[in-house]
C-alpha cells in the first residue's frame, strides 16, 4: 500500500559560485629572450687538407704538379677544360717524327694545311698582295713553312708584316731623303753662289753622256747607311769637279754641232762684240749679270780645253 505521506520534493542543487577572474599584475613580466640558434657546421671536407698527399702517393713528380692547384675543384676545373679542349678539336695529336705519307697527308687536311707549298697563298686575307718582284722570296719561304706543316694562318701574317714593313720604311726613306736633298742643296748653294746651278748641269750633263741605264743607277744608289748618294755633299762636289774636268763644255753650249772649241770661240766673239758698247745687254738690262758669268763660264771652258789638247 503506498504511503500516504509524499516525501518532500528534493531540493535543487546550489549553484557553485563562478571563479573569480584573476587580478591582472600591474607589472608584466619581461618574455624570456629567445637564443641564438646554433650555427650551422661547415661541411668537412672529403678530401683532407692533404689531398695532394693523398692522391699522389709517393709519386713526387705528380704532387708537384698538383701543387699548380689550390684546391681539388680547381683540379678538376682544370681537367674538364682540357676535355673540352680535346673534343673540340683545339688539341689534336702532334705529327709523329716519322709519320707516314699518309698520316702526313691526313695530319695536313685536318689542319687546313694546303697540299703544296704554293698552297699557303692561294686564299690570302683580303687586301693582302704580293708583288711581283717579292714572289721568289716567298715561294722560298712557304717551302720552309710547309716542311714543318706550320698553320696558315703563320704564312698570311707573314706577308701582312712584310707589307707593313715596306710601306713603314719606303715613308721613312721618302721623308730621310726630302730632309737630306735640302741640307745639301742648302749647304752647297751657301759653298758655291751662283755658280750652284751650272755645277749641277754639269753633273748631269756628265752623267747623261754615259752608257744607257749608267745614270739612273748613280742617281739611284744609295751608300752603307742607306743614304742616296747624291744626297751626300762630298759626293756631289766629286761629281761637279770631275764633270768641269773632263767635259768643260757640257752645259756651255749643249747639243751643239761642230767642235767644242769653235763653239766656244764663236760664242765668246758674239759676247765680246756687246762689251764694246756701253749700252748693249751686255752691260745694262734684266740679263747683263747672267752674260757676264757666261761670258766667264766660256773663257774657263776654253781654257780647260786648251790645256787638254796640249797634254
Amino acid at each position: 500500500m503506498p504511503d500516504p505521506t509524499p516525501s518532500p520534493a528534493p531540493q535543487p542543487g546550489a549553484t557553485p559560485a563562478p571563479t573569480p577572474a584573476p587580478v591582472p599584475n600591474p607589472i608584466a613580466a619581461a618574455p624570456s629572450p629567445t637564443p641564438n640558434p646554433a650555427p650551422t657546421p661547415e661541411p668537412a671536407q672529403a678530401w683532407g687538407d692533404n689531398w695532394r698527399q693523398t692522391y699522389a702517393g709517393e709519386d713526387a713528380k705528380l704532387l708537384a704538379r698538383l701543387e699548380r692547384y689550390q684546391s681539388p675543384k680547381a683540379a678538376l676545373d682544370a681537367l674538364i677544360a682540357a676535355q673540352n679542349r680535346i673534343s673540340s678539336g683545339e688539341l689534336r695529336k702532334p705529327l709523329g717524327e716519322n709519320a707516314s705519307s699518309e698520316e702526313v697527308a691526313s695530319y695536313r687536311q685536318q689542319n687546313g694545311i694546303p697540299e703544296k707549298p704554293e698552297g699557303y697563298f692561294e686564299k690570302l686575307p683580303e687586301g693582302l698582295v704580293i708583288g711581283a718582284e717579292d714572289k721568289p722570296l716567298f715561294e722560298n719561304f712557304a717551302k720552309g713553312l710547309h716542311a714543318l706543316n706550320a698553320d696558315p694562318k703563320i704564312a698570311h701574317y707573314a706577308v701582312k708584316w712584310y707589307n707593313d714593313f715596306l710601306d713603314e720604311q719606303g715613308a721613312k726613306t721618302v721623308e730621310a731623303d726630302t730632309s737630306q736633298k735640302t741640307e745639301v742643296e742648302d749647304a752647297l748653294r751657301a759653298e758655291w753662289g751662283n755658280d750652284y746651278r751650272a755645277n749641277i748641269n754639269h753633273i748631269h750633263g756628265f752623267l747623261s753622256s754615259a752608257p744607257e741605264g749608267v745614270a739612273a743607277l748613280v742617281m739611284n744608289a744609295r751608300g752603307p747607311d742607306g743614304r742616296a748618294i747624291l744626297n751626300d755633299a762630298h759626293v756631289v762636289r766629286w761629281l761637279a769637279s770631275v764633270s768641269r774636268e773632263l767635259n768643260p763644255v757640257g752645259t756651255i753650249v749643249p747639243g751643239s754641232g761642230g767642235t767644242s772649241t769653235a763653239t766656244i770661240d764663236t760664242e765668246i766673239t758674239g759676247i765680246e762684240k756687246l762689251m764694246g758698247d756701253r749700252s748693249s745687254a751686255y752691260w745694262k738690262g734684266p740679263e747683263a749679270s747672267k752674260m757676264q758669268a757666261r761670258y766667264r763660264d766660256l773663257i774657263d771652258a776654253r781654257e780647260t780645253l786648251k790645256k787638254r789638247n796640249a797634254a
